[in-house]
């Protein structure tokens, strides 16, 4: 028995060294983050919901420190002033700007810093601040939760539409709609020989009327070509054969006026185209 007792007390001395050895761990490691991190104030606008003690805040999706602290502004109850503190090491500049965001679809929100330049001073805290403020900026998770009542009325509404369109009345009709629809089908369907001819012969027809349109158009061309070899006998005839023509019309007129002058000779005296000109007496031979 005592022998069993002394076992006992060693394992619980034990056990409560341990115990003391992790207490004090903890107690330093928390004495030391708390000795270099720096603790920055932010304000948002609106709700911070999925946000809790102890979230993550990263600077460009890398972690840098955790929410210390949510409550509400007390010079301006419509924003919410949270506590972060970010590791030493990690410079926050005047243009950096935190968001909230939502991490996945079920995760709870963290604080995002992201878009400072290098050449930016150092953030630091103003007269009447007790610490340095981050700027902030409206994030989508943000006006995700801004719009969700006004969005879930928009679904009641758009539910109760729904509801209207599925009514008795409009459900007959659409039934009707569709029998109607099934009957057109079925007399498409019974024909579908029937319109395969068509479609056939209106696609010979037009193939003739190409043709045919092809032929117009090549006699077109040989009627063009037809018109202009005629026209260089004509402009042949214009250049070389009107000035001859003008020159025999001219004999001719001169034939006719000497025929007209010897007509009227005889007229005045007929005996002078078997004796001659009486006037001049008998000439002996």
């Amino acid at each position: 028995m005592e022998t069993r007792a002394e076992y006992v007390l060693v394992g619980a001395f034990v056990l409560a060294l341990v115990v003391a050895l992790a207490v004090a761990l903890l107690w330093f490691a928390r004495v030391q983050f708390n000795s270099k991190a720096v603790s920055y104030d932010v304000y948002f606008e609106g709700s911070v919901s999925g946000l809790n003690n102890g979230s993550d805040v990263r600077y460009s999706g890398v972690p840098v420190g955790r929410v210390t602290d949510i409550e509400l502004d007390p010079n301006d109850p419509q924003r919410v002033r949270v506590t972060v503190e970010i590791k030493p090491d990690v410079v926050i500049r005047t243009d950096a700007v935190a968001e909230l965001s939502l991490q996945g679809l079920t995760g709870g929100a963290f604080v995002e810093i992201e878009g400072a330049s290098k050449d930016a001073p150092p953030v630091e805290a103003k007269e009447g601040e007790r610490y340095p403020v981050i700027a902030t900026k409206q994030s989508n998770f943000q006006d995700l939760v801004n719009a969700a009542p006004e969005l879930l009325h928009k679904l009641s509404d758009l539910a109760d539409s729904l509801n209207d369109a599925v009514n008795t009345d409009n459900r007959a009709a659409l039934a009707a709609t569709l029998g109607n629809l099934r009957q057109v089908t079925d007399v498409v369907a019974a024909h579908s020989r029937d319109i395969d001819n068509m479609f056939g012969q209106l696609n010979t027809t037009l193939k003739h009327f190409d043709e045919t349109a092809t032929k117009l158009a090549d006699t077109a061309s040989h009627l063009d070509q037809l018109v202009n070899e005629s026209r260089q006998p004509v402009h042949n005839f214009a250049t070389r054969g009107l000035p001859e023509l003008q020159a025999l019309i001219l004999q001719a007129e001169k034939l006719v006026g000497d025929l007209s002058h010897l007509s009227a000779s005889l007229e005045r005296d007929p005996a002078r185209l078997l004796y001659g000109d009486r006037q001049q007496g008998y000439r002996p031979q």
